[in-house]
């Protein structure tokens, strides 16, 4: 008995010094994805892309929800939708909040500024989005690209950057093989449609 209790404590050691260093890495992810954004530095934020995946910006078309994908980043390409976030994203602490900030389409400013992630939902955005677009866009999402949105949203965070001035960065890390990658950059489920 006194055995299996060790062990049992050994095991659950392990358990607890994985996960710290999990959240160790996406703090130094977030925070490393963040710089690389403010600095408009296309090689360091390339590093945080899986290569085999790219990363997927979502984004308004005629207001309606539609996604491009990309296998690399370059903050000068001109292929990004025009309005695409261009802010300086604060890289204050993250707060982890199971309530993220809300923008106000009337005031046109956010409920809270900062560097939220909630850890206790999943954001849907992306399994929706074939539906929507064969819907309005009579255009069949790839089975390939849903296999990948599912994968994306189950194993990721949201990350939601929002300043006071109303501008805002979302984007996702996703935790493949031990190791925090930027998926998605979310320009779409926070706008206001006029």
């Amino acid at each position: 008995m006194k055995t299996f209790c060790s062990v049992a404590l050994l095991f659950l050691g392990i358990q607890i010094n994985a996960q710290s260093l999990k959240e160790k890495n996406f703090l130094k992810t977030t925070k490393t994805v963040l710089a690389a954004w403010n600095k408009k530095d296309s090689i360091t934020f390339s590093k945080y892309m899986k290569k085999d995946m790219g990363f997927y910006l979502l984004y308004n078309q005629e207001s309606e929800l539609d996604y491009r994908h990309y296998k690399k980043i370059s903050f000068s390409d001109s292929s990004f939708p025009e309005g695409y976030p261009k802010m300086d994203a604060p890289t204050t602490s993250l707060k982890y909040d199971s309530i993220t900030p809300n923008f106000d389409c009337v005031t046109k400013s956010w409920d809270k500024t900062g560097t939220y992630c909630d850890t206790s939902t999943q954001s849907r955005v992306l399994s929706y989005l074939p539906s929507i677009i064969e819907n309005n866009w009579k255009r069949k999402v790839p089975t390939y690209t849903i296999d990948q949105f599912y994968k994306i949203e189950k194993n990721s965070r949201q990350v939601i950057v929002t300043n006071k001035d109303g501008s805002y960065l979302i984007f996702y890390l996703t935790y493949l093989n031990k190791q925090w990658y930027i998926t998605t950059l979310d320009y779409r489920t926070k706008q206001c449609l006029d």
